[in-house]
């Protein structure tokens, strides 16, 4: 029995499927296939049930399940504390949820470079929910994401900051200067993300709820259209004032003062629960 076989063990149940490890591990199919009958000659047990064709655990495999992720989580921590950084290497795909690749992300690449100089980020830059799909599709190691998007519990989740979103518009519609009302507010066009995206709902929620007619919002994919679009004059949106702190200072947007103050937002870097690579937290 060995640190490989294990790996290639907990990838399957967390996967559901031995193509879907072979792909986050960079292995052929039928090198997951043999590290698991390797395991299971090691112990002279089954560990999966081969009369179903979706991956399903035996009384064994569940019970070998909980000792495998813990030693392979020890094995990282090891390797983590006691081993020097540069000896972590590979690609660590990443999943990044747009308003982080618009504030901190040069940042958090740079760190990385620095700590870990062998690993390779293969960054993925979407839509809030997109990138949570992604990740419970096995399709990214790491998701830096609001917390509010609400993963089960079999995601890890590491707090790494928060960010205010705040109503802003084109100084020439004249709104700054003064508290808005939530029913002077919502008189007014909305510029928001795509329903895929959390910053979606928050605009909606931040919004009045009142029956008053309102212009029918904009919607876009991309938070540097919104930004543009809101700069333009054509109505107002939720944006980071960290994010566009030079069109702030430029005068080309203003903050809008307003009588209900949009709620923080947390974020978190998730990744599966048991996915034992220490250097993540």
């Amino acid at each position: 029995m060995n640190f490989r076989q294990l790996e290639a063990f907990i990838a399957i149940v967390q996967l559901g499927s031995f193509a879907a490890a072979a792909t986050r591990l960079n292995a052929t199919q039928s090198a997951i296939s043999a590290r698991v009958q390797e395991l299971e000659s090691s112990l002279g047990i089954e560990l999966f049930d081969r009369r179903h064709r979706r991956v399903r655990l035996t009384p064994k495999g569940r019970e070998l399940l909980e000792y495998a992720e813990r030693a392979m989580d020890l094995a990282s921590e090891i390797k983590h504390r006691v081993g020097a950084p540069e000896i972590f290497s590979g690609v660590v795909r990443v999943g990044v949820a747009e308003l982080i690749a618009l504030t901190w992300l040069p940042q958090f690449v740079a760190l990385v470079s620095e700590r870990y100089p062998l690993i390779s980020l293969d960054c993925h830059v979407s839509l809030t929910r997109n990138v949570a799909a992604r990740l419970k599709a096995g399709e990214i190691d790491v998701a830096l994401i609001p917390d509010a998007v609400g993963l089960d519990s079999g995601y890890e989740r590491q707090g790494i900051g928060a960010n205010r979103l705040v109503w802003m518009a084109s100084p020439r519609l004249g709104l700054h200067g003064r508290t808005l009302a939530q029913e002077e507010l919502v008189e007014n066009r909305l510029i928001l993300m795509g329903p895929g995206s959390l910053y979606h709902d928050v605009g909606l929620a931040n919004s009045s709820r009142s029956a008053i007619a309102r212009p029918m919002p904009i919607i876009c994919d991309s938070m540097n259209t919104v930004a543009y679009l809101t700069k333009a004059g054509l109505g107002i949106s939720l944006l980071s004032p960290e994010g566009y702190a030079y069109e702030i200072a430029s005068d080309q947007l203003v903050l809008l003062s307003t009588s209900h103050v949009p709620r923080l937002l947390e974020f978190v870097a998730a990744y599966p629960r048991g996915r034992q690579n220490a250097a993540y937290r």
